[in-house]
């Protein structure tokens, strides 16, 4: 599912299915950051960034997985400062 995921980043299926995989292996913050990639997808990056934050404190610190995850909530704080210009239409 990571390499579907990667291959096709816009199939919210993809999303769905890698959280739930990630939710039975018990794999908690791959599980938040998996939902929160498919938050992102429909357009609800401040509720993306809460469930991603979320995941780094749960990974191991000092892990790549956190790093990652820091890197991306910054990437997505970026777009959503990006985007905020557009909803006070």
């Amino acid at each position: 599912l990571y390499s579907y995921t990667f291959a096709y980043p816009d199939d919210l299926n993809g999303w769905d299915l890698l959280t739930e995989a990630m939710a039975k292996q018990g794999k908690r913050d791959e599980e938040l950051a998996a939902r929160a990639e498919r938050l992102a997808l429909c357009g609800d990056l401040f509720q993306a960034i809460e469930v991603l934050s979320n995941a780094s404190t749960q990974a191991k610190l000092g892990s790549l997985n956190q790093a990652r995850y820091d890197t991306r909530i910054d990437q997505l704080r970026a777009l959503n400062q990006r985007f905020r210009q557009y909803a006070s239409f």
